[in-house]
């Protein structure tokens, strides 16, 4: 049996797995396939218990990670989430930039959010003010 690190050299080497930054990842070729089929089937096995189905967002805020004390754990794996200010001679100075990448770095306005470490942060979070009377049933898909 090959180790993980193995797979994902394999996968690398046929070209099916690309790594764009530190942990995020493209892929491509009969591993999407795979992926497919592996989701599809885990949806069904899903569906088959409760029609209860959720898909997080793709970002969490901090005070949601505040509130589940996500920092006091894992504050090493935070991917802050920031965007480019709306201001026109600011994007006109990152179009005009020698390195348009790096003017954008200093550009950024501070995260409001993070890249979601878990599912259940949104979840939780959605369900924080509301009382539930019974055990609740649910699948939750999500970028992580």
């Amino acid at each position: 049996m090959l180790s993980p690190e193995e797979v994902i050299e394999r996968l690398r080497g046929e070209g099916s797995l690309w790594e764009v930054a530190p942990g995020v990842v493209g892929l491509r070729g009969p591993v999407v396939l795979l992926l497919s089929e592996i989701e599809a089937a885990l949806a069904d096995l899903a569906r088959a218990e409760t029609p209860n189905e959720w898909r997080a967002p793709n970002g969490v805020s901090f005070r949601t990670l505040e509130r589940a004390q996500y920092f006091a754990s894992f504050p090493q794996w935070l991917t802050a989430a920031s965007h480019l200010s709306g201001d026109a001679t600011v994007l006109e100075g990152i179009a005009g930039a020698t390195s348009p990448g790096a003017a954008a770095r200093s550009s950024l306005v501070p995260a409001d959010v993070a890249l979601p470490p878990a599912v259940c942060y949104n979840t939780y979070a959605a369900l924080a003010d509301s009382v539930i009377t019974s055990p609740t049933l649910m699948t939750a898909q999500g970028t992580c």
